[in-house]
């Protein structure tokens, strides 16, 4: 009788010890300047391909804000305590992950990464406009699965950027 007080006593615990957690990052919520920092959040772990990786992405998301800059549209950086999205865009609440392939498992990835970003901004940023933001046209195969899900793709074509979202993430109005 006392084992099964003392698991409900530390289920309630855990249960209370969690709400206070999403909280704070919820409360952590916050942008930033899109080159400050410099880091993408993933630069600390992995090999190699993992860095490589990391300086091509953050090379596409600059090409990428440059890009916008023309439309007079500004990224910045949303950051959830020690997360860090590649771009978000405050007034068309665009959140945006890049990738540096166009393959299935890195989309994969951005789409996870996007949700959990999306989920932790909620009360800071209200609902975004998710995208994933790769240097080729992917395969239409590799990402007809995101369009029931309201998840984007941009593009990089011939020195422009274009979308699947007709013109929400590449064009002057957003």
């Amino acid at each position: 009788m006392i084992c099964r007080w003392m698991e409900r006593e530390l289920r309630k615990l855990q249960t209370k010890k969690g709400a206070e957690e999403t909280k704070t990052t919820e409360e952590e919520a916050e942008l930033r300047k899109l080159t400050e920092g410099g880091k993408f959040e993933y630069e600390v772990t992995g090999g190699p391909r993992v860095k490589v990786a990391n300086r091509r992405e953050k090379k596409l998301v600059l090409r990428y804000s440059k890009w916008l800059e023309k439309w007079g549209r500004r990224l910045q950086v949303a950051t959830y305590k020690k997360l860090q999205c590649d771009a978000y865009e405050p007034q068309t609440r665009n959140l945006i992950e890049a990738k540096s392939s166009s393959s299935r498992e890195d989309i994969r990835m951005a789409v996870g990464q996007l949700l959990d970003y999306s989920y932790q901004g909620r009360e800071t940023f209200g609902k975004p406009n998710l995208a994933v933001l790769l240097s080729n046209e992917p395969e239409w195969g590799n990402i007809e699965w995101l369009s029931p899900h309201h998840i984007s793709v941009i593009w990089e074509e011939r020195g422009s950027f274009v979308d699947n979202a007709n013109g929400r993430f590449t064009e002057p109005g957003g």
